[in-house]
C-alpha cells in the first residue's frame, strides 16, 4: 500500500487529526540544534511533511508504525530514525508516544 492510501484510511478513523495542536508539543533549541517534542495518543497518527533536509526522529517512548515513503517499520522506544531528505513519513501510534524530530537549528528557522 502507497503512503498516500495509508494517509487516506487513517485520516478515516475520526480520532485521527491532522492538527498539530491536537497532540502536546515542546520545542527547543540548544548549542544550534532544534529539537521538536511530541506527545501522541495511542491510536493517533501524525501525518508528516517532507523536508529539503535529512531529519534525526526519536522515538523516545511506546511503539509506533512508521511510515517513509511505502516502507513501514514498527519501532518500540528508544529508537533512532534517520528520515532522508524528501521523504513523505508519517507517524501512527500504538500506544502513548514520545517522539522528537532533531534539526540542525538554522535550517529549523528558515521553515524548509
Amino acid at each position: 500500500m502507497r503512503i498516500d492510501e495509508i494517509e487516506k484510511e487513517i485520516l478515516k478513523s475520526p480520532s485521527m487529526t491532522k492538527d498539530p495542536d491536537f497532540w502536546e508539543t515542546n520545542m527547543s533549541m540548544v548549542g544550534g540544534i532544534f529539537a521538536k517534542k511530541m506527545r501522541l495518543p495511542a491510536g493517533c497518527a501524525a501525518i508528516q511533511h517532507t523536508q529539503t533536509y535529512d531529519q534525526l526522529s526519536i522515538l523516545a517512548e511506546g511503539q509506533a508504525w512508521v511510515t517513509v515513503e511505502n516502507e513501514i517499520t514498527l519501532y518500540t522506544g528508544p529508537a533512532e530514525i534517520e528520515i532522508k531528505a524528501n521523504k513523505k513519513h508519517a507517524i501512527q501510534a500504538l500506544s502513548n508516544i514520545v517522539w522528537y524530530c532533531i534539526h540542525n537549528e538554522d535550517i529549523a528557522c528558515l521553515g524548509r
